[in-house]
């Protein structure tokens, strides 16, 4: 999974705005158009411009696909990421990264207390932290053991 982005600008509200984001290289686009397909929505930024893989692998640029409308993400992306839970260190960032949205949508950045919070959460997501037997919930162990008993 690519980044989770919550992006904040500093104000008496503080907006925010939710987003999903994977990148590969422009080489790689296909993959993120297999994934548009699926999801049915987002948008993949740059547009592929060459006509042959050759020029694709030629040129080192990286392409987007990106789902940044509110309802998208949450009638399709988390619901997925939901049933389909990450086993990799990015689901401690899909946990706060839902949790934000949640927040955003109860309303809860419009309160000092509330934005306080928001902004800890956010200084936590993308930044590489491990998963630990102290950060994982008792389901997320048992969900973690049964893969790597298969």
């Amino acid at each position: 999974m690519g980044k989770q982005k919550i992006k904040g600008k500093e104000s008496s509200t503080w907006l925010l705005q939710a987003s999903l984001e994977i990148a590969q290289n422009t080489h790689d686009v296909a993959v993120l158009e297999m994934i548009q397909t699926f999801f049915n929505c987002g948008i993949i930024k740059p547009k592929r411009q060459d006509d042959s893989l050759e020029m694709a692998q030629s040129t080192r640029s990286v392409s987007r696909y990106v789902i940044s409308n509110l309802s998208d993400v949450m009638e399709t992306v988390i619901p997925f990421f939901d049933k389909y839970p990450l086993l990799t260190n990015k689901s401690l960032d899909f946990v706060d990264w839902k949790r934000l949205i949640e927040m955003k949508n109860s309303k809860q950045h419009y309160t000092e207390e509330g934005l306080k919070k928001m902004k800890l959460i956010k200084s936590n997501i993308n930044r590489g932290r491990g998963l630990s037997p102290s950060n994982l919930s008792s389901k997320r162990k048992l969900d973690l053991l049964a893969v790597h008993e298969n």
